[in-house]
Formats: C-alpha cells, structure tokens, sequence
C-alpha cells in the first residue's frame, strides 16, 4: 500500500486537488446565461421540439444534446466532470509526446487547475471546456498513426469536436496541411500516400456534420441548421 502511494503520489494528489476544485461547482445554483440557454435548449430536445426550428440558438447542436443527457445545472456539470476525467489522462499523453516527464506534469498541474476555477470559466458546462477531449484524442491519434484508418478517426473526433464548437476546423486544416509539411522531402516520391491521408482525415472531420445534415434533413430543419449552427457561427467567430 505504500509502495503504491508512493508511486503515484503525483496522480492521487492531481485526483484530491481536481475533486477540491470541480466538487462546489457542483452545488452551485443557476446564475450563468449561457448555461442557462444550454440547459432550456436540451430541455426542448427532450421534450421533442426541433432544434434550430423549434428552439432556436447558434451553436452547434453536440452541446445541446449533451445538455439534455445532463438536465439540471447539477447534472450538466457532473457530466462535465466525468468527461473531464479522461480529459485530463489525454492531456497528460499529450504532453509526454512533446516533453519529459516532469515538465507533462508540471503543464497538467496548470491545466487541471486553469479548467476547473472561474478565471477562464473553466467550472462551467460550455462548449471550450467539452470540445477539449474529443480535439486532443484527435491530436493524440494524428500524432501516432501508424495506419490509414487512424487519419479517418483522428478526423471524426476533430469533426465530432467541431459540432461543439465551430473553430476547431483551424487545427484540422492545419493538421492537413501538417501532413505535406512534416514530409517536404518525401512530397514527390510519397504525394499519393500522403495525399490519402490528408482525404481520410478530411472525410473523418466530416462525417459528424453529414450525419447532422442528414438528421436535420429527416426533420425539415434542414435550412436553420445550416444557418444558425454554421453560416450564423463564422460571422460570429470573426466579429
């Protein structure tokens, strides 16, 4: 037992310091506005209105439906804290990719801290906080792709990331791009090898939002969705 302490002194202290600072938010009452309109947009959704048709903001629709899993502001972020869990483990793998083992941790020390206190509203249930797990899994997988279908997936999890928050298509262009770069002089002999990588993670980044395409388009809602969750979105993120 002690042995075992003493070996993951640094994981046991992460958990205490994690709970210390994720638990009150979870006793904390309404008073966010934004959290607020997730919350009433996933209780539409439960109560079978149609998003963007019947109900109406200009997210993308991942963390509506997340809002809805969640229910009350109490469920919405224990959800946030369950996902937050292998949020942290990612991060931490990470970082091993780029540093020693002692700077990852330092690095995810501040990043359990920095995504759990108020000062970046890091104890909220908001998109910036949920798009983070499936957008680093993607990095993680592009960075350690020893196969095609590792580019396919690393896309569907930055294009599942993207339904939650719309600027995450940077990374997934830059990590496209990233491809070619990263093999400048392997370009002409290896172009059509890397070329098919580049297609599967573009497709993966697109799968996601087809099958909203394709589900909003069951429900006649076609046209909002596209308006308020995409074309409403870039006008935005650019003001």
């Amino acid at each position: 037992m002690i042995s075992f302490f003493s070996k993951n002194k640094f994981w046991i202290f992460l958990s205490l310091l994690f709970l210390l600072l994720r638990l009150p938010s979870l006793f904390e009452p309404y008073w966010y506005g934004d959290e607020g309109i997730y919350l009433t947009l996933g209780q539409g959704i439960r109560k079978g209105l149609v998003l963007y048709q019947q109900i109406h903001d200009n997210k993308p629709p991942t963390l509506y439906y997340l809002a809805a899993l969640g229910q009350t502001v109490f469920g919405f972020r224990l959800l946030l804290m369950v996902v937050m869990v292998p949020t942290i483990i990612s991060f931490y793998k990470l970082c091993l990719h780029f540093f020693q083992e002692n700077i990852s941790k330092i690095s995810t020390l501040v990043f359990v801290i920095l995504t759990s206190i108020p000062f970046i509203e890091g104890n909220i249930a908001n998109a910036e906080i949920f798009m983070l797990l499936p957008t680093i899994l993607g990095f993680l997988l592009f960075l350690n792709a020893k196969e095609n279908v590792h580019y396919l997936i690393s896309g569907i999890l930055l294009g599942l990331a993207f339904t939650i928050k719309i600027p995450v298509f940077i990374e997934a262009l830059f990590l496209i791009f990233w491809i070619f770069i990263q093999n400048i002089e392997k370009i002409k002999k290896d172009f059509w090898k890397l070329f098919l990588q580049a297609f599967l993670l573009g497709i993966g980044f697109l799968i996601p939002t087809l099958i909203y395409l394709l589900y909003f388009y069951q429900l006649h809602a076609l046209i909002p969705f596209l308006s308020s969750s995409l074309l409403q979105n870039f006008s935005y993120l650019s003001s």
